[in-house]
């Protein structure tokens, strides 16, 4: 395992990471400082801002990690919560 990147993941659980924030920042059309991070599980995190949340997931490229989004973008009105444990509604 690599230490190095391991380390900084878990250092940035409550924050938004650069890469993250300026991708969730142009894909919401949102400023960075308006983006909440919300940790869903190990390398998934979901994204909200300026009235709209998408779900982006950790991906391991050749020069290292990154985040792509798993979701299409969605207005918070729209989205409902998932219980724990419960499988989302389709």
């Amino acid at each position: 395992m690599e230490v190095g990147w391991h380390v900084a993941w878990i250092a940035s659980l409550a924050t938004i990471s650069t890469a993250q924030g300026h991708r969730a920042s142009f894909d919401l059309e949102c400023p960075v400082r308006d983006l909440e991070i919300i940790e869903i599980d190990y390398d998934t995190r979901g994204v909200r801002g300026c009235g709209r949340q998408a779900t982006y997931v950790e991906h391991r490229q050749d020069d290292g990690w990154t985040w792509l989004m798993n979701s299409d973008i969605r207005s918070k009105a729209a989205a409902q919560p998932v219980a724990d444990g419960a499988a989302p509604r389709r």
